[in-house]
């Protein structure tokens, strides 16, 4: 009976694992380092429903961002994020269907005061948001991310 629930918990560990999503975005550049990372996820729900986050990247300003990878748990339906991608920009992360969402987000670039960062210091570059579905998201319910209703200011 021992050796039966050792196997057990490892087939559930690798079936929890494979079910992760992630989501890259930007460009990675050469010589850039992990500027931060940040975790967080929405309460828990009883019954499965739309689930929205707002996660933050928290890179110290005059930083440039070039690439961030988002770690997700369970799935996602939509990625609402600025672009191009900022020190103290947030991302908004929408799923439906399910009971909680989950997400890690790691940013990297290049610090204040490097030659890469200075480099685009100075130009005025037209901030805006982007959106990008999930074409692969198994969508439960009739429920849209509506961005009109959404602060990205707090």
């Amino acid at each position: 009976m021992k050796c039966f629930s050792t196997v057990f918990v490892a087939l559930f560990a690798i079936s929890s694992v494979s079910a992760d999503n992630w989501v890259a975005l930007g460009d990675s550049e050469p010589g850039e380092v992990l500027l931060g990372f940040t975790t967080d996820n929405t309460e828990p729900t009883e019954e499965p429903q739309q689930h929205i986050l707002t996660i933050e990247m928290n890179a110290e300003l005059g930083s440039r961002i070039t690439f961030a990878y988002i770690d997700i748990f369970p799935t996602w339906h939509a990625i609402t994020f600025p672009s191009p991608l900022i020190p103290d920009g947030k991302v908004l992360l929408t799923t439906n269907g399910t009971t909680q969402l989950v997400a890690d987000i790691y940013y990297y670039g290049f610090p204040p005061g490097t030659p890469e960062a200075d480099l685009f210091a100075d130009e005025i570059i037209p901030q805006g948001y982007e959106t990008v579905y999930n074409d692969e998201a198994q969508v439960e319910s009739d429920a849209t991310l509506n961005t009109d209703q959404t602060d990205f200011t707090d």
